[in-house]
């Protein structure tokens, strides 16, 4: 059920980057169907992440730091994109999450900016598995070439539900969905 609220959410999320320009009207029809330029488009902007590695800043605490999951990234345009997904974390449990990232900086190819959303899947109060969703902002920086990209997440030592989570980096891997 979860999977499929997460699914629909994320296509919902993407339907709504249809703009005026990018749709065109056959033959004054009054039907409108997408450009066959912006289904290149969306094709191009949209891609896989099968995961990440985390290296924690307590080293001694025996935290997962590799992270496999799946989730899609749709890159609306230069500056914000919109993603979902699922991974073992570094408690060793599942978490689902949707963001939206904010990247307005480009340093030499690598964009900076903000990520927010929700995330759910870490321990609660009394440190039992959570599902409760939870609100994030993080910093992030992004790097793509061709066809595979790289986003480098901070994340703060923070409380969340009642109990700590504890501060990382991670290094999130993706590929373009259909330029293979």
């Amino acid at each position: 059920m979860k999977r499929k609220y997460l699914l629909a959410t994320l296509l919902g999320l993407l339907s709504v980057n249809v703009s005026a320009q990018d749709v065109v009207a056959k033959e004054a029809s009054p039907t409108l169907k997408m450009d066959i330029q912006e289904e290149k488009s969306f094709k191009e902007k949209l891609w896989i992440t099968p995961g990440m590695v985390s290296l924690h800043f307590e080293r001694n605490m025996g935290f997962n730091e590799s992270n496999p999951g799946f989730g899609l990234e749709y890159a609306m345009n230069k500056d914000w994109s919109l993603a979902a997904g699922r991974f073992k974390n570094s408690e060793y449990n599942q978490s689902n999450y949707i963001t939206v990232a904010y990247q307005p900086l480009d340093f030499f190819g690598f964009r900076l900016g903000f990520v927010g959303g929700v995330m759910d899947g870490y321990m609660g109060p009394n440190n039992k598995y959570d599902k409760k969703p939870f609100p994030m902002l993080l910093p992030v920086m992004s790097y793509e070439h061709k066809n595979v990209g790289v986003n480098l997440l901070f994340v703060p030592q923070t409380n969340v539900n009642g109990s700590t989570l504890y501060g990382a980096l991670g290094l999130q891997f993706k590929i373009k969905a259909f330029n293979f």
